[in-house]
């Protein structure tokens, strides 16, 4: 992102939090925000703003958010978490009613990815709270990526409709075209 921060970038005239918080926010109670700097930005969203922990200053993004979120009461007294990225603005409507109605059907199960097109979406998940505590001691492993912990405890569900434009704005080329309406 040449170094802005992601969360505050510009996409059809306000920040991509902007975009995913609107998306989420009538279909859940409480909404906390990771974030490792602007800490003030983000504070005028939501008051709870959460600042990951530092591993060793490795680059383990959202694994340490992961690891940060399991040791928040607030969080951890949840029955469900939803984790989204901050560069998904097109969010379905209705996230959050599929996953309670697929974990509904599998109550065994504690975490949720969606599959689309064959391709698990580690980044977006429906996690008990209670999954989280083992991500501190996987953190220490030198696993970073959410994927190894999230396969190792999480069911892929392709019931899941993300939609056709579901794509994370990762680079900034995708967020200044306009081709992801």
């Amino acid at each position: 992102m040449d170094g802005a921060d992601k969360g505050l970038v510009l996409w059809h005239g306000k920040p991509l939090i902007d975009h995913v918080i609107d998306r989420i926010k009538p279909q859940v109670g409480h909404i906390a925000v990771s974030a490792n700097r602007n800490l003030e930005e983000y504070t005028k969203r939501t008051p709870h703003v959460v600042f990951p922990i530092r591993a060793s200053g490795r680059g383990l993004g959202p694994l340490v958010a992961l690891c940060t979120a399991a040791n928040d009461l607030q969080l951890a007294t949840a029955d469900w978490l939803l984790i989204v990225p901050c560069d998904t603005p097109k969010l379905p409507a209705d996230l959050v009613e599929q996953f309670v109605a697929v974990a509904k059907r599998t109550p065994l199960c504690n975490a949720f990815t969606p599959e689309t097109s064959g391709h698990q979406q580690y980044s977006v998940m429906f996690i008990r709270p209670q999954i989280l505590q083992s991500a501190v001691p996987y953190l220490y492993t030198g696993a970073a990526h959410p994927a190894r912990l999230v396969a190792a405890t999480a069911r892929p569900f392709s019931g899941i409709r993300l939609g056709r434009k579901f794509r994370q704005l990762q680079h900034p080329r995708r967020i200044w075209s306009n081709r992801y309406d």
